[in-house]
């Protein structure tokens, strides 16, 4: 690893990316101005 090299600035977006891919896209939520959110069930 170059330690001189900037992250990509996307680099969360991947994560939270494969992670909704692995327990489902409803249990991550999106909070605009906040961050992420996991829920323990399914509300709609």
């Amino acid at each position: 690893y170059n330690w001189d090299n900037e992250p990509s600035t996307n680099t969360l977006e991947v994560h939270i990316h494969n992670l909704r891919d692995k327990v489902g896209k409803a249990r991550i939520r999106t909070v605009r101005g906040f961050g992420y959110m996991l829920v323990a069930n399914e509300e709609n």
